[in-house]
């Protein structure tokens, strides 16, 4: 992290005075040069806080439905018009600001008509320059083959590689939206495994999980989707399956690459009206009895919960389940049982909330989800897989993922108003939420009012249209959460590392330090988002009320980073620590050596088993001798000897060449 970058922990300690110090502080002690640094700064984040806003407002548009198709169109092109501007080079910060009153511009419509006839196709397919569904047919057909990489022999029906299926399903800004429900209280109990054999492939999927990631139980809500995903009241509800359904969602923000060139999907998911970010993981792996057909593996933590699921191309969505992370006395999590199973289909143009199972045809869900009347030609409406690789649906995932980016400069933007001097201090609040009092009783009295006020005040005054309420709801999903993924993330990629020798342990450590992601660079970051979190308070404190709710919210947002940050703590200490491959085989005791030392009657202190077990097999048969000279089977101790450097017995130092 550079000088510039950790200005804000300077600004967090000049606000960290006293009360007296801060009274006593009344006088203008500020330069003009400051002052219009600052209003600058203001500007900048006003600019940014209004386009973020707009932006955020048509998206709510695109997601829900609405009362006409004339209004949809207008939404829908006015997204296209935001792409283009994006794909011709136009920064984030100069693109146009949405207006919901433009709607009614006849010109603009006719545009969209005509710019339809273009750029969309007869099936209104996304065009790739590599595309693998053209067909040499008249029109082209989709076929997802259940997300399966198979050689097909229909020529008009070909097979969306798994490669290109990632690339749609996880581009950035795509959304997914269905239910998790507890096993055997509705009627998606199993919802990833097949009919046929449900037990054998759930209890198969349990032996695939990773035991070594964690995940908490989250309190229920009183709320549950109705048909078409919103709220409504459960309280009534006396059907105890259809109780425990409740809304699940998950959307990807960005795509690109860690510190050392991994790459990563950055997404969020919610349920049970809790949110936290999460790192998605892909991979593919061959069907149990099958040579070549091949499916979509998806998996995803976050504080408390893992989320293992599969791709089910036949229904066209994703099916897993949820287990919780427990902590034993050992301080190493463990994954419970199966407690939740969840379904996800992509939202896109015709299903912006997503498509629920009761809807067994695309044409009968598309037509509800529009317009409360048929449409004249109902083969009009695109399926799901065409509609997934739609214009309109890239540019409605093309704008999520613009609003999520604008969330995050308005965040840089408020805490550059707060590293610039002058501060804001308390009697500057109290006259601030005075200057409130008065504009209320007398709305039309703004520049008699503000001529009360200093230079300083005048300039925070500007911000008092901001919905600081929401602007710290919003700092948490964007900044809070998101660090605490970022922090989770790099612990994980910590405890995976495996050391040849002593050097290469250094050098990796070394390499940690330079790219400033060590234990001082994540603090930092710690810091950067406390800032943030408490910048935004004190201007809730200066133009609103700060309520328990919001109270509740920055405890818990702290809290977590707190468990994120001791995770990955916890994790840079085993990785300093951690014995070389070169060191473990000093351990090592061949065959010869095992009678020698007279270990025929002695057990395996972990494990109770014989250490000379002929019948255990080769993974019984080597064996580890400490320099305490308690020795074990390698299998049963090599999981210790990764995350501690001592004696699972003794706790003998091996790090220690005395």
């Amino acid at each position: 992290m550079s000088d510039s970058d950790s200005s804000y922990v300077t600004a967090a300690n000049n606000n960290n005075e006293d009360d007296n110090d801060s009274a006593a502080s009344t006088e203008e002690n500020y330069t003009q040069s400051e002052i219009e640094e600052k209003n600058d700064a203001i500007e900048k984040f006003l600019h940014v806080y209004k386009q973020y806003k707009s932006y955020q407002e048509l998206l709510s548009k695109l997601e829900e439905a609405v009362d006409s198709d004339k209004k949809r169109d207008y939404y829908i092109r006015f997204s296209h018009h935001l792409l283009q501007c994006e794909e011709n080079g136009m920064r984030l910060q100069e693109l146009p600001v949405y207006s919901d009153k433009e709607y009614q511009m006849e010109s603009l419509l006719v545009e969209y008509e005509e710019s339809k006839k273009k750029e969309h196709t007869k099936d209104n397919v996304m065009q790739l320059s590599d595309n693998p569904w053209k067909t040499s047919g008249s029109e082209t057909k989709m076929n997802v083959a259940s997300g399966m990489d198979l050689d097909s022999t229909e020529a008009n029906a070909p097979t969306i590689p798994l490669k290109k299926l990632k690339e749609v399903l996880f581009r950035p800004g795509m959304k997914f939206r269905g239910e998790i429900v507890v096993p055997g209280m509705g009627s998606n109990s199993s919802p990833f495994v097949n009919d046929d054999s449900e037990e054998e492939n759930e209890l198969e999927l349990e032996d695939d999980s990773d035991s070594t990631q964690p995940s908490r139980r989250r309190s229920d809500s009183n709320s549950m989707p109705n048909e078409r995903g919103r709220a409504s009241s459960n309280t009534d509800e006396s059907n105890e399956g259809e109780e425990s359904r409740k809304s699940y969602e998950l959307v990807v923000y960005r795509t690109g690459e860690d510190p050392f060139g991994n790459y990563t999907i950055a997404a969020s998911h919610a349920a049970y009206g809790d949110e936290q970010s999460v790192r998605i993981q892909l991979s593919t792996e061959e069907i149990e009895g099958s040579d070549s057909k091949k499916r979509l593996k998806v998996k995803y933590s976050d504080g408390e919960t893992i989320c293992e699921g599969y791709w089910n191309g036949e229904k066209f969505r994703l099916e897993g389940n949820v287990r919780q992370k427990l902590q034993a006395n050992d301080g190493i999590f463990h994954t419970s049982e199966v407690t939740h199973v969840f379904t996800l289909y992509p939202c896109t143009s015709y299903f912006p909330a997503g498509r629920d199972e009761e809807e067994n045809t695309v044409a009968s869900a598309a037509t509800k989800k529009l317009t409360d009347q048929p449409p004249d030609n109902i083969s009009s409406i695109p399926s799901l897989e065409v509609d997934l690789l739609s214009r309109d649906t890239t540019a409605i995932a093309a704008h999520r993922k613009r609003t999520e980016d604008t969330n995050k400069v308005c965040m840089e933007q408020f805490l550059g108003i707060f590293v610039i001097p002058p501060p804001l201090e308390r009697p500057d609040m109290a006259t601030l939420r005075m200057f409130l009092s008065l504009l209320e009783h007398r709305p039309g009295e703004l520049s008699s009012i503000e001529s009360q006020l200093n230079e300083k005040q005048k300039l925070y005054c500007k911000l008092h249209n901001v919905d600081f309420s929401e602007l710290l709801t919003q700092a948490n999903r964007a900044e809070g959460e998101h660090t605490c993924a970022t922090f989770r993330s790099r612990a994980v990629l910590l405890d995976s590392f495996h050391f040849n020798t002593i050097q290469h342990r250094d050098e990796f450590i070394a390499e940690w330090k330079e790219k400033k992601i060590d234990l001082q660079g994540n603090h930092q970051y710690w810091d950067r988002v406390n800032f943030l979190m408490k910048s935004i308070s004190q201007m809730l404190v200066t133009f609103d009320t700060i309520t328990s709710k919001h109270q509740l919210l920055i405890l818990n947002s702290m809290h977590r980073l707190h468990v994120s940050y001791e995770c990955l703590e916890s994790a840079y200490r085993r990785a300093e620590k951690r014995l070389s491959k070169e060191e473990l085989a000093k351990y090592e005791i061949d065959i010869d050596q095992q009678h020698q030392e007279g270990l025929n009657n002695v057990d395996c202190i972990i494990c109770q088993m014989p250490l000379l077990d002929e019948g255990g097999g080769e993974d019984m048969s080597c064996l580890y001798k400490l320099p305490c000279s308690h020795c074990f089977h390698k299998k049963c101790v090599e999981q210790w000897l990764h995350n501690n450097s001592t004696c699972p017995a003794c706790r003998l130092d091996l790090t220690n060449d005395n």
